[in-house]
């Protein structure tokens, strides 16, 4: 299961992929609100890392504020997989605390992705595994089923097209995850 803890690793390496430098971990008790401090460019940031099912609200944005003073950083802001509530938004504008929204952890965005490769595999290994006369009874089966040869020609490059688009996804997510 994933935890808020888990989710601040991530937002490291998020920052680290977006060109923050000196990324560092506060305490995890006594952080004063403040979850990951780093640098970009000749400005310090305070990050409030926030992993929600439902909005964030102010608390985040009083979090941080305060947190940004006491680690004397330039930027306060919020980051969080889900979104903010109205009022979030508006104290944070005047607070100049910025709120970045909707930064998803990306093993959720993948897992179609995911899915697509392991129902293939598992097609493939059937095919190999199951007898031919097995086999004969399938394919009068998907006959029936979609009555003509075209339809289950179509169903199969359908399905090879998207194992070859997944296998392209997964090899650019490992290029970018190094």
């Amino acid at each position: 299961m994933f935890t808020g803890y888990d989710y601040e690793d991530y937002c490291c390496k998020y920052l680290k992929k977006h060109h923050f430098k000196n990324i560092e971990h506060t305490p995890l008790s006594g952080d004063h609100g403040v979850d990951i401090i780093a640098r970009k460019g000749r400005k310090k940031y305070a990050f409030q890392c926030k992993y929600y099912t439902g909005k964030v609200g102010n608390h985040a944005i009083q979090q941080v504020y305060t947190g940004c003073s006491y680690y004397k950083c330039d930027i306060a802001v919020v980051i969080t997989n889900s979104v903010f509530t109205k009022n979030a938004i508006a104290e944070a504008k005047r607070l100049d605390i910025q709120l970045w929204d909707n930064i998803e952890v990306e093993k959720k965005r993948y897992l179609f992705i995911k899915l697509l490769l392991l129902a293939a595999l598992i097609l493939t290994t059937a095919y190999y595994i199951i007898p031919d006369e097995q086999k004969s009874q399938l394919y009068s089966y998907f006959i029936n089923l979609y009555q003509t040869d075209l339809d289950i020609i179509l169903l199969i490059v359908f399905l090879l097209t998207a194992i070859i688009l997944a296998t392209i996804a997964i090899k650019k997510i490992r290029d970018n995850a190094h």
